[in-house]
């Protein structure tokens, strides 16, 4: 999966979980605290969804380190990756 295609599907994940996010304020280099919604319940919130829509399952360390949009990216992209890789 390309990184755009990845981008764009994050925006419309983080767009949903967040209320007061649209897909357009989704950048890729800021820190979770550009959303005020971003705490324990919602970001469980957006790895559930995550799970769900990529397929992948996260460890508990990559959940506990994706605190930011862009650390969210290259962790899902790692896991799609490795997923790939297994498919071959």
């Amino acid at each position: 999966m390309e990184d755009e295609e990845i981008k764009k599907m994050l925006k419309k994940i983080f767009a949903n979980i967040f209320e007061n996010v649209k897909e357009e304020d989704v950048i890729f280099d800021g820190e979770h605290e550009e959303f005020d919604e971003w705490d324990s319940l919602t970001h469980m919130n957006l790895v559930s969804a995550l799970e769900e829509h990529f397929g992948i399952s996260f460890n508990v360390d990559d959940i506990s380190e994706m605190e930011s949009v862009t650390k969210v990216f290259s962790t899902v992209k790692r896991f799609l990756e490795q997923k790939e890789g297994e498919a071959k």
